[in-house]
């Protein structure tokens, strides 16, 4: 069906982070992508996520500073569309989402490889931010950090700011907009340790969360999984792994990061 194929190329574009404007998915069949009223996907996580109030100072005064620097990554680019028509609003839907793609490869349980940082820390702030442009909503997750496993340097750190797409908007009019990015993948919250996989951005020198494990009882618990009731089948090698000891991860992390460096 042309509509079923249109769903899964507008999905697409929004896991690979580009906008759509709510309009285009007004013009679809309303059954053929969850909302907000899919039953099914009302356990979604949203009181977790951080939240931008525009009503506050403070939250303004952080979302300009954004702007000025990491945070024009979020912007939507060449798209062809007027930025306008993209811009979160009072007629954006209160809760839009992609779908894990059924062609999508299975994540690595541990991505060493694909990881430019990896370290495990203690949640210490969390921060909603809005794009320059008005489209994206994106988290940021300050850690302690605990211990370093890998990094592209022997220099020191001992704090951390970690980015994540999504994250709650909540309008003037006190109408919350939540945009979690693809389901399934959920933030750090606050007093919590994690071991976490990251990805440097070499543009602004950013620190984007490819994934985590939430650490309690030296066992580790993925951050990213499917919601209760679904199995998606990317998140399948982090469900594996569920509860899995802290000790027997660094034993098989030696070894992986001994491949990754090819020694």
């Amino acid at each position: 069906m042309i509509v079923k194929t249109s769903l899964e190329f507008l999905l697409t574009l929004l896991f690979l982070g580009i906008s759509i404007p709510d309009s285009v998915f007004s013009s679809l069949d309303q059954n053929s992508y969850p909302s907000q009223h899919d039953k099914s996907f009302q356990d979604i996580d949203v009181g977790h996520w951080p939240v931008l109030d525009l009503s506050s100072e403070e939250s303004l005064s952080r979302s300009n500073a954004a702007r000025d620097k990491q945070g024009l990554k979020y912007n939507v680019s060449a798209s062809g569309m007027e930025v306008s028509d993209l811009v979160l609003s009072e007629e954006s839907r209160s809760v839009l989402f992609a779908l894990p793609s059924s062609h999508e490869m299975i994540a690595q349980a541990f991505p060493v490889s694909e990881s430019d940082l990896v370290l495990i820390g203690k949640v210490t702030t969390v921060v909603a931010n809005l794009s320059p442009d008005g489209t994206t909503i994106y988290s940021e997750f300050g850690l302690d950090i605990g211990r370093i496993l890998k990094a592209p340097t022997s220099k020191s750190i001992r704090k951390i700011i970690i980015e994540r797409r999504g994250g709650v908007l909540l309008l003037l009019s006190g109408k919350t907009v939540f945009r979690p990015d693809v389901l399934g993948r959920n933030p750090l919250r606050i007093g919590n340790s994690y071991l976490c996989f990251l990805r440097i951005d070499h543009r602004d020198g950013s620190h984007y969360l490819i994934t985590a494990y939430r650490l309690e009882n030296e066992a580790l618990f993925p951050v990213d999984r499917s919601p209760k009731d679904h199995n998606f089948k990317v998140y399948s090698e982090y469900e594996r792994n569920n509860g899995k000891e802290l000790k027997v991860f660094i034993k098989e992390f030696g070894s992986a990061l001994r491949n990754d460096l090819g020694v």
